[in-house]
């Protein structure tokens, strides 16, 4: 499990041993569905919550899920979106209209 994994979990809180099982068991996508999955359950919606459902859904491949997850996150303002050309967790969004449109809507082109 990368260290970015492991900072998912510690950063919400979330019980250590349900998201290792989910890791150790069934790989690395079923943790970040796991991920996912715990925090919109406990409806944590702090200023992080969108931006790190944005990573958790790109690296799934789930286009429409993280944009609109990253869409969130720019209607509140999450600092971390000044690091949106340079996130390489978000690499297979790039060539999405929607991700340039936010891209030119941030003036970061």
């Amino acid at each position: 499990m990368s260290a970015y994994d492991e900072s998912i979990y510690e950063q919400f809180g979330i019980e250590n041993s349900t998201v290792r099982d989910a890791y150790y068991k069934d790989g690395i996508n079923v943790f970040r569905r796991k991920v996912v999955e715990i925090l919109e359950a406990t409806g944590d919606k702090t200023w992080h919550f969108y931006y790190a459902k944005t990573e958790l859904h790109a690296q799934l491949g789930d286009k429409d899920k993280a944009l609109k997850a990253l869409n969130k996150a720019f209607e509140e303002h999450d600092h971390r979106m000044a690091q949106l050309k340079v996130n390489p967790q978000l690499d297979n969004l790039r060539s999405d209209p929607r991700f340039q449109e936010l891209i030119r809507r941030l003036k970061l082109n």
